[in-house]
């Protein structure tokens, strides 16, 4: 079986909340420790995203102005 260091991660957090609330039903977690949880479970999503960043990103740059300047000109 290949493991991951998200999966260790994951793994380890959920054994140690079972050994915090060994023979209990009911048990209270961290909202904060959900949440990291579920950012292993759900990471964010990667997004399209013009890379202006770059030296290239003028022709990008220039198109955004133009759909700015159009919409500008269609709310008057």
């Amino acid at each position: 079986m290949t493991t991951t260091e998200l999966g260790n991660d994951v793994r380890a957090e959920v054994a140690k909340i079972l050994r915090r609330f060994e023979g209990c039903d009911l048990a209270g977690v961290k909202v904060s420790t959900l949440k990291r949880i579920d950012a292993y479970l759900n990471p964010p999503s990667d997004t399209y995203s013009i890379p202006v960043e770059r030296c290239d990103a003028r022709p990008y740059l220039a198109m955004e102005l133009a759909a700015v300047e159009r919409m500008q000109e269609r709310a008057q």
